[in-house]
């Protein structure tokens, strides 16, 4: 091997086995004036954790020897790529327009998807991939309007085909409401009545509006009050008997 001294320290050169050739010296660090070529692409630890740092000392990723978990600011990343920050997110962005990006953001409990297009909000889409081509499932136009199944988004939800409720104790209904007079009804089957079909309708006034499907039976009323009732065929209006 060779070896130079200096005052200031030592550098040793030179194979001390037949797997490697060895660089030793008795500073704490290398220092290299150009930058790096590595012929074969590979840069690998020996048997630690692969770090890397900016500014001497600032560590800013880390890839575990043991199970290759990757954190950026974190030296004890818990899955395969851990992000740790006071504002941790990752950003997507298109070069070929300007400030088309999406940006996904973990802040403080609550995970949100950030999208935007130009000076406007950007749009989202949940799509399959089968066999290479893609199938839209469900699109969030950029005014926030959801479409199911459909690129036709009118409404503030579009869905094609139908909907299904489904619950296994507690009521399994659909709700209304008017924020600007707080009226608000629903359509569903409740929980004290799991074998009827409701149509339900309380107004500003708690004048309630109610239809009901029970054992082949219409049931109208308002007010809490039957005002009407259907069943075989035959029609009640005002009273509690059938005929």
């Amino acid at each position: 091997s060779l070896k130079i001294t200096t005052s200031t320290g030592y550098v040793e050169v030179g194979s001390q086995n037949a797997s490697y050739a060895h660089f030793y010296t008795d500073r704490n660090r290398f220092y290299f004036n150009r930058q790096i070529i590595v012929d074969t692409g590979i840069i690998a630890s020996f048997n630690e954790d692969l770090i890397f740092r900016t500014d001497q000392t600032e560590e800013r990723i880390r890839i575990k020897n043991d199970d290759g978990h990757v954190g950026i600011g974190t030296t004890d990343p818990i899955d395969l790529l851990h992000l740790y920050s006071s504002s941790p997110d990752i950003r997507l962005q298109d070069s070929d327009g300007t400030s088309q990006f999406s940006r996904l953001a973990q802040v403080g409990s609550g995970l949100r998807l950030q999208l935007r297009n130009g000076n406007d909000d950007g749009h989202f889409t949940i799509q399959g991939y089968g066999g290479g081509s893609t199938t839209d499932f469900v699109k969030f136009n950029s005014n926030g309007r959801v479409g199911i199944g459909t690129d036709s988004i009118s409404q503030r939800l579009v869905v094609e085909d139908s909907i299904q409720l489904r619950s296994a104790s507690a009521n399994t209904v659909l709700f209304f409401q008017r924020t600007d007079t707080n009226a608000n009804g629903w359509i569903g089957i409740p929980s004290w009545n799991p074998d009827a079909l409701y149509i339900f309708g309380p107004t500003t006034d708690s004048n309630e509006a109610a239809a009901a499907y029970s054992q082949a039976k219409w049931t109208f009323s308002t007010g809490g009050n039957t005002a009407l009732t259907i069943k075989d065929g035959s029609v009640n209006i005002g009273g509690d008997y059938d005929q």
